[in-house]
């Protein structure tokens, strides 16, 4: 069903690994078509064609090379959002470099996390010259990169207190004022918990405007970014999320991002996979239109009783009768 299924190259948790090395990790797990990476954390103008090489030989798609904008002191104060025009032409040449090297790879897009663009106290920040210096970078990129997608993961509270693009309503704020069809989300699921976000809604507001370009998948204990594995906590929630992705028709990648730090890479990356079909499995067999001839309270019980029939394999409630 979900045909487009990769995994971000840092949540293997590989530290003292060579990129080629955790490459090799992905290459040996079934199913996975393909793998996001860091510029110039994971893939640079060093290793470039060693990388571009082994992808080929072994069938993985590169779908995004990320600029590295959001962690590094020299962006301490802000990528785009910089008081000092230097930092700002910075993150500006080291995005357009990403966009670059992701098109020798044959990616289509980057993910960008703008982490350092916002504040952190009260009267520290001319919000209107930090949205102002936020749309000339995006615009400068957009422009810059045609029809390489720019797609934003946004958050709230992570790493700076307040980022300007905390929530999905900021980042399509910011794509629909620049006019700019290749700028759009990356969906986090968990970035869109801890926002208080609906990550189905979003994904169905999202593509409403031709701006969903690409899910992050995962699962949290909603208050801080611990990106355990999908499925881990948020049964109900994941899996009205992938119904909401098989009723838009999604055919994009679904990438795991979660922290492999106290397991086995392959292995992990192997149960994701099979729960993120066995989710949309499941979520494939709610036959909710089933449920429209029921009025409003009488169809919200039936449903969560569907709902539960299905998650427990049949041995849930026994369904209402019309």
């Amino acid at each position: 069903m979900f045909e487009k299924l990769s995994v971000a190259l840092w949540s293997l948790n590989m530290p003292e690994t060579t990129t080629l090395d955790k490459l090799k990790t992905v290459a040996a797990v079934p199913g996975l078509k393909g793998v996001e990476m860091i510029y110039p954390t994971h893939v640079h103008e060093g290793n470039l064609r060693e990388v571009d090489n082994f992808c080929r030989e072994h069938g993985l798609e590169v779908l995004s090379v990320n600029p590295f904008v959001w962690d590094d002191d020299q962006f301490r104060s802000g990528a785009f959002t910089a008081g000092e025009e230097t930092v700002r032409q910075k993150a500006l040449d080291l995005c357009r470099r990403g966009c670059d090297i992701g098109r020798e790879l044959g990616a289509a897009q980057m993910c960008l996390f703008p982490g350092k663009d916002g504040y952190g106290f009260p009267f520290q920040a001319d919000y209107a010259a930090l949205w102002e210096r936020e749309l000339e970078g995006f615009q400068a990129l957009s422009t810059y990169a045609g029809d390489y997608r720019i797609a934003v993961e946004y958050n709230s509270g992570d790493p700076k207190r307040r980022l300007l693009l905390e929530n999905a309503n900021a980042v399509l704020l910011l794509a629909l004022t620049l006019g700019a069809e290749n700028v759009g989300i990356t969906l986090d699921i968990n970035h869109a918990r801890i926002a208080g976000e609906n990550a189905a809604e979003v994904a169905v507001k999202a593509s409403r405007f031709n701006r969903l370009f690409d899910v992050h998948i995962n699962d949290d204990y909603q208050y801080a970014d611990n990106r355990i594995f999908f499925t881990g906590t948020h049964h109900v929630e994941n899996l009205e999320f992938l119904h909401a992705l098989i009723r838009l028709g999604y055919s994009g990648w679904i990438t795991q991002e979660f922290n492999a730090s106290q397991t086995e890479p392959v292995r992990a990356c192997g149960s994701c996979l099979e729960m993120i079909h066995t989710y949309a499995s499941m979520a494939s067999r709610l036959d909710l239109p089933s449920l429209d001839w029921k009025p409003e309270p009488a169809r919200i019980a039936a449903v969560q009783e569907l709902v539960q029939n299905v998650l427990s394999g049949g041995m849930g409630f026994s369904m209402l009768k019309p």
